[in-house]
């Protein structure tokens, strides 16, 4: 299946989109995107927001030439939500125009002519489609990156989050440990099966 990287998926967050749009209720502008003719391309947003009643629309105006062909002219309007928080407040969310279900990031992959959902296009993350050993190497560097150089504490880290990084490291090294005897065996399974041939 695709992954939402290897397409050159634009990607349109519904958190940017409302930082944008402050406390506004219509506003509109450009985003400017550059794709796989290195030209500079625009994107025309008006987003209209009813905050008493919790909807809205954004409406997108574009005709982009992606890596391999282009959207042609297209005018969409996708449907805005705010839900409810827990403490008080709301967040705005998209509404999906193929699955109806809401997201915070809409997707516009190479190929496709208008902006859906990630599971509306199939798409997965890197992460989902890599092995064991991918995904315990990609734990391995987020950690790394979150501790010092030597893998001790950081002064400003609370001990707890220390430790369980820490255990998330081991544990990933031992996934790696086990895939390296797993291809180890296997090498030596092949060997001796030549060397009896």
């Amino acid at each position: 299946a695709p992954t939402k990287e290897g397409t050159g998926a634009l990607v349109l967050d519904v958190h940017h989109l409302e930082r944008q749009a402050g406390g506004a209720a219509r506003w509109s502008g450009l985003w400017t995107v550059t794709l796989g003719s290195g030209a500079p391309q625009r994107v025309v947003m008006v987003v209209d927001l009813d905050r008493e009643r919790g909807i809205g629309t954004l409406r997108l105006v574009f005709d982009l030439h992606h890596f391999t062909r282009s959207t042609g002219p297209q005018d969409q309007t996708i449907a805005l939500r705010a839900i409810p928080c827990h403490f008080g407040g709301h967040r705005w969310s998209f509404v999906c125009p193929v699955r109806r279900c809401g997201a915070t990031r809409l997707y516009l992959p190479n190929g496709g002519n208008a902006f859906a959902g990630r599971l509306a296009w199939g798409l997965g993350y890197a992460s989902q489609r890599g092995t064991r050993s991918d995904r315990a190497w990609s734990v391995i560097r987020r950690v790394d990156a979150r501790l010092n150089h030597d893998g001790a504490k950081p002064k400003w880290m609370r001990w707890r989050t220390y430790r369980g990084l820490v255990e998330r490291r081991a544990a990933a090294d031992d996934v790696l440990d086990a895939e390296l005897l797993a291809a180890g065996a296997r090498m030596l399974g092949a060997d001796f099966r030549a060397s009896t041939a």
